[in-house]
Parts: C-alpha cells; sequence; structure tokens
C-alpha cells in the first residue's frame, strides 16, 4: 500500500492512495503525525512489537499495518504539511537506498504540490485582475455619462446663446465665448480619452495610425495660453507623422505639458526624433526640476511634489505612463538636469499589440 497524506489538526486526509480503500483516518491513529514531526524518513519495521503503535487500531484492525516507512512532505517555509508513504502488512526492512529514494519522491510529490498551490493561486489572481477590471469599466462608463453628458449640455445652450445674442455681444464676449467652448470641447475629449484608456482590455488591439501631430500641437497650444497666458510653449514639427493612437496621443501630451507649466515651468519644448525602429518624443521644462531620489515613483498614482494650492489629482503622469505602456513604449524622467526636467517617451515603429 502507498498514499500521500495531508495532516491536518483532527485528520489525515489521503491525496492519492493505492492499495487502501479508507480516504482518512483520524489523526490520534496516524502513523505519520509522527512523521511530521521530524524532517527525516520514519521507518517501523513491525508495528506490531514498536511499543509507539502496538495497541494503534491500524495495527489490531484493518488494514493490519506492520510496515511503515513515510518521508515528511516540508513545503517552502519549513512546514510539514503531510507525508509520502508505504506500509505492508508483513513486517519489512528499508535500508539507506531505499530510504533515499523514498526521500526522493516525496520531494516529487511537493513539487507537485507547490506547482498546484501556485497555478490555483496565479488563476485566482487572474479571475480577481478581469473582475477588477470590469469594475473599473462600469466606473468609467458611469463617469463618462454622468460627466460628459453636463458638458455636451452645455455645448448646446452656447451654441443657442450665441445664436440668439450674438449681435450683441462685444468682441471680448465673442472671444471669451469661443474660449468656453473649446475649454468645454477639450474636457469632453480629455474624459473621452480618459474612459477609453480604463476601458481598454489587455486582449483588445489598439488602434494606431500615423498622426499628424501638428493640429494636436496647436491646439495644444491655444488651450495652455487659457490656463497659463504668462507661459510659452515652443515645438519642433516633426518630420513625418507619428505611428500611434491620436486619442491617446493628444492626451499623453496635454499631461506632459501641462505638467511642465503646472510645476513651475515658464518654458515648455516638445521635440520629435526618429531612428530605424521608434518614435522619440522629449517635453522638456525649465521649472525646478524632480526632487531628488522621486524619479522612479513620480509615476505612481495620486504622488504629488508641489503645493496643495496648485491644482492636480497626481494621476496625470500615472495616465501617460499607461498610455505609453498601452503602445508598447516606455517613458523616463531625466530629473538630473542642470534646470527643469524632460520626460523622454519613446513608441515602437512595431505594432503594440505584439503581433
Amino acid at each position: 500500500m502507498a498514499f500521500v497524506s495531508l495532516v491536518d489538526e483532527h485528520r489525515q486526509w489521503f491525496k492519492a492512495r493505492v492499495g487502501l480503500d479508507a480516504s482518512e483516518t483520524p489523526r490520534a491513529d496516524a502513523f505519520c503525525a509522527h512523521t511530521i514531526m521530524g524532517e527525516e524518513v520514519l521507518v517501523v519495521s513491525d508495528a506490531a512489537t514498536d511499543p509507539r503503535f502496538a495497541g494503534n487500531p491500524l495495527v489490531t484492525g484493518e488494514p493490519d499495518i506492520r510496515f511503515y516507512a513515510g518521508a515528511p512532505l516540508i513545503v517552502s517555509g519549513g512546514l510539514a504539511m503531510g507525508t509520502l508513504c508505504v506500509v505492508d502488512r508483513k513486517p519489512r526492512e528499508l535500508d539507506d537506498a531505499g530510504r533515499a529514494v523514498l526521500a526522493d519522491l516525496a520531494q516529487m510529490a511537493v513539487d507537485a504540490l507547490e506547482h498546484h498551490r501556485h497555478a490555483t493561486t496565479l488563476e485566482q489572481a487572474h479571475l480577481e485582475l478581469a473582475s477588477a477590471h470590469e469594475e473599473l469599466r462600469a466606473i468609467s462608463d458611469a463617469i463618462s455619462h454622468n460627466v460628459r453628458m453636463p458638458l455636451r449640455q452645455l455645448g448646446a445652450l452656447l451654441e443657442m446663446f450665441e445664436s440668439d445674442h450674438r449681435a450683441a455681444l462685444s468682441e471680448d464676449a465673442v472671444r471669451e465665448l469661443e474660449e468656453v467652448r473649446r475649454v468645454r470641447a477639450h474636457a469632453d475629449e480629455a474624459i473621452r480619452g480618459m474612459t477609453e484608456l480604463a476601458r481598454l482590455p489587455r486582449d483588445k488591439k489598439l488602434e494606431c495610425e500615423a498622426v499628424d501631430v501638428a493640429p494636436i500641437l496647436r491646439e495644444l497650444e491655444e488651450t495652455m495660453k487659457a490656463f497659463y497666458p504668462e507661459m510659452t510653449l515652443r515645438w519642433d514639427l516633426p518630420e513625418r507623422p507619428v505611428p500611434a493612437n491620436e486619442l491617446l496621443l493628444r492626451q499623453m501630451l496635454l499631461h506632459l505639458v501641462d505638467n511642465g507649466f503646472k510645476h513651475g515651468g515658464h518654458n515648455v519644448q516638445v521635440e520629435f526624433a526618429f531612428d530605424d525602429v521608434q518614435t522619440r518624443i522629449a517635453v522638456l521644462d525649465d521649472g525646478p526640476g524632480i526632487p531628488p531620489g522621486h524619479a522612479q515613483t513620480i509615476f505612481e498614482p495620486f504622488r504629488r511634489f508641489v503645493p496643495e494650492s496648485v491644482p492636480g489629482t497626481g494621476v496625470g503622469l500615472t495616465v501617460v505612463k499607461r498610455i505609453v505602456e498601452a503602445h508598447g513604449g516606455s517613458v523616463i524622467v531625466e530629473a538630473d538636469r542642470p534646470k527643469g526636467s524632460a520626460f523622454i517617451v519613446e513608441l515602437p515603429f512595431g505594432d503594440p499589440n505584439g503581433e
């Protein structure tokens, strides 16, 4: 007879067994309860003459055990959770070679059990992640509906107001109305971009195209002028389109440029470069730079290194990192500059979906 037993507080349960009908026995009767107290193979040549087991009901009755040899199953962390055992109804001896074989078989059983445990843990983590992703999608859908709807209504009201009163509006009022309309459109697009990003499952292809960034940069300049009228945004137009998801590229540039101005920069420069395999985008500012030691943590959510009076939630750079990773790229910050900071984004030309 042979079996793999797992021992708990009150019983031993047979995970696998050959030649034995019972599926479990009380721990008080288990030979294995003695085996797990040590680290070596336990051999009982004749249980009927061994004072520890002579009165055991497994010896005096079925299955009439005489010979027992068991190796503890010691998992990571040093816990002996059970045994690998062989038993017989006749007295026997087990030499050193036999003990070594039994110990090796026990280690193989431990490896199989731990592999199963890791696989089960991984599957459970995958299920929890999938559930969390579905919850995130539901939340993003709710935000998209509850926030974008009022923005759309505001857009309609602005159109109605301008249509009814344009003749009575001064030139300054018309410009201010146009600015309100543009900011509303920008907010609507920002929410749309972030909800699209939140909805992006791992198995969905990221739709990329050759993006002309000139209109994006001109619109970004107008947006920044509204929020930072004393600041200056400069850029060098790239020599060719940038392969990317246009909506997400727009959001990424918005967050990086806004980050430069928000954290004290008076001038922000956007540069593009290309090599054989990727697009390199650099966003440089002349602000105070990144505090020492924070270059690795700056992309973590809700990390802020400015006074609470400065607007922001601390998630902008986290969004940037997620957008870049969705493209299969990377982003770093060069914090050791004499003045200011430089965010370097590298986006590969290849398929971001790895196909």
